[in-house]
């Protein structure tokens, strides 16, 4: 990992809820590039305990991302994805339980026929490249609808709207 820094609050989160729950964590770093193949990824991971797909940008790295997932999800390993990981657990569940092998994100595949993951429309001139990334993150609560026999909605009690923090481009 070039720059470990960039995941210094994951890393103290889960520090702090070891730490909460007096476990020791120890925390072992894997290129997703190692993670491509099956038994790539059964190697950098088959002595784990836990896995976390952080956030990140682009789709450098997506493929490894999702092969760690599989990995996880075939070996029953618990697993956090936040952000961007979060999105490759959608898109490997697509894939691999849904049966949609070319589910993808349309910002990795913008002509995919089975996007799972889309950007935003308003976030779409800044993702194309025809204007300035820069301060273009979708922030804070927002509301959000969900819906009606959703396993969401249920999660929520029955609630059809919910407000709750987002990051997302």
């Amino acid at each position: 990992i070039d720059l470990p820094d960039a995941y210094l609050s994951v890393i103290e989160a889960i520090r702090a809820g070891g730490f909460a729950n007096k476990a020791r964590v120890t925390i072992k770093w894997v290129t997703s590039d190692d993670c491509r193949t099956a038994a790539g990824a059964a190697e950098q991971l088959g002595d784990v305990d836990a896995i976390c797909i952080p956030g990140g940008f682009g789709e450098r790295g997506v493929d490894g991302k999702v092969g760690a997932i599989r990995y996880a999800r075939e070996n029953k390993v618990p697993l956090l994805g936040l952000c961007l990981g979060l999105q490759c657990i959608v898109i490997e569940a697509a894939r691999s339980l849904a049966e949609i092998p070319d589910a993808n994100s349309t910002e990795f595949d913008a002509a995919t026929s089975h996007p799972v993951i889309s950007t935003m429309e308003e976030q779409l001139a800044y993702v194309e490249g025809a204007g300035d990334l820069g301060g273009t993150m979708r922030l804070g609560l927002y509301p959000a609808k969900l819906a009606e026999g959703s396993l969401v909605r249920e999660a929520y009690a029955g609630e059809p709207y919910v407000e709750e923090r987002h990051r997302h481009r």
